[in-house]
């Protein structure tokens, strides 16, 4: 008891800095545990990363942590017209540091960001394409391939179910991807016009895509392609 009172005492006629000072390295470790790193999440998925018009994909958030408090993740689309999500999920705790969510096909066909983050911290992204519905007319539109690295070209191919011959009018909707204005198609020996047109590729700043769009007296055929960039090294 008396050494109790020696070191109140002891404390009563310290001056105030060295006080204050005593008291802070008393309370320091107290506090140290309660200073931690900021949770973020450390990958976002999809499965899969191409969708039907009216589709659905499931989108895997995983935070940076096994065992973590209640934490709620931000989630954003950067083109809500092609790809809805929920603003928030919540993980950690019970539920765990992994969790999923549905990303939905908008309406319109494109691509869109799928970002997740928590806090402040860094997002983690990823890219849904959500694919043009099939054609039913008499105008059809292929390409060669699906997905492009940027600088790339490629070959679309249309197709009327009609003998008619006479020029298409084609677009892209992405300036990165560049098509011939019109394209002039030319029957076959079993009554179909067919014609082929040049694609070509720029290389953009993250991956993107393009609807190519094919017009023909009131037929319309798409095709959605995807373009990566190159990453060296």
């Amino acid at each position: 008891m008396s050494r109790i009172i020696g070191l109140l005492n002891g404390v009563a006629h310290r001056p105030l800095r060295q006080t204050v000072a005593w008291g802070m390295a008393l309370a320091l470790p107290a506090l140290m545990p309660i200073i931690v790193a900021a949770i973020a999440v450390s990958s976002l998925t999809l499965s899969p990363d191409t969708i039907a018009a009216g589709g659905a994909a499931t989108a895997t958030v995983t935070l940076d942590a096994a065992s973590v408090p209640l934490t709620g993740v931000a989630i954003s689309s950067s083109n809500p017209s092609v790809a809805t999500v929920p603003p928030k999920i919540d993980l950690g705790g019970k539920l765990g540091s992994r969790g999923t969510f549905a990303v939905k096909a908008a309406g319109s066909a494109g691509c869109a960001t799928i970002s997740a983050r928590t806090g402040t911290t860094a997002p983690k992204s990823a890219t849904v394409f959500v694919q043009p519905p099939l054609s039913t007319g008499m105008l059809t539109l292929t390409l060669s391939v699906g997905s492009v690295q940027g600088g790339s070209s490629l070959t679309g191919t249309l197709k009327l179910n009609q003998p008619n011959a006479g020029p298409v009018q084609v677009s892209s909707n992405n300036p990165a991807v560049t098509v011939p204005a019109t394209v002039t198609l030319i029957p076959n020996e079993i009554g179909i016009a067919v014609g082929t047109f040049p694609i070509t590729t720029s290389i953009p700043t993250a991956t993107t895509c393009a609807i190519i769009t094919a017009t023909f007296s009131g037929a319309q055929g798409r095709a959605l392609l995807k373009v990566t960039r190159l990453f060296v090294g």
